[in-house]
């Protein structure tokens, strides 16, 4: 069966796959870069976290490429929710900047999944893509809490 792009479902799925893997690669090491620039402890800890977690997920998507391919939603309250934080960016410092730009990405990987769950109707990729959108919605709720502390509350 052919995807919406006409092309073949397997071969577009390998290639999305692959991409997603560079992403989560490059996230992983601009969490390590940012957790290396701050000074602040607990900002770190939890950039260290999320840059193991994402080369978990890395793993987890090469795991569906060996293996081969044979609802869980995100409420609209959910999606979008820092757009009543979004800043004007020359007001941000660049830590600042850097932690608003993931939660951007976080958000944007999310519609992602979605849209390859509704592509594929596959228990195998709902099972992976579902467990990437639970660790992209606890990611991004983490980073915004760090966000909303350092430039809402500014307690950081």
């Amino acid at each position: 069966m052919n995807n919406i792009s006409g092309n073949n479902r397997e071969e577009t799925l390998s290639r999305l796959i692959k991409s997603l893997m560079h992403i989560y690669n490059d996230m992983a090491q601009e969490y390590l870069e940012l957790a290396s620039k701050t000074s602040k402890g607990n900002i770190r800890k939890v950039l260290i976290e999320f840059s193991e977690e994402a080369r978990q997920d890395i793993k987890k998507l090469e795991e569906l490429i060996k293996t081969g391919v044979s609802n869980f939603k995100i409420s609209n309250e959910e999606m979008g929710i820092i757009s009543h934080l979004e800043p004007k960016i020359d007001e941000l410092d660049d830590e600042e900047k850097l932690i608003f730009d993931a939660i951007k990405k976080s958000e944007e990987l999310q519609g992602l999944y979605k849209l390859i769950i509704n592509e594929y109707k596959d228990e195998k990729i709902n099972e992976v893509f579902n467990q990437l959108i639970s660790h992209e919605n606890y990611r991004r709720k983490e980073l915004q809490e760090l966000y909303e502390n350092m430039v809402i509350k500014d307690e950081w």
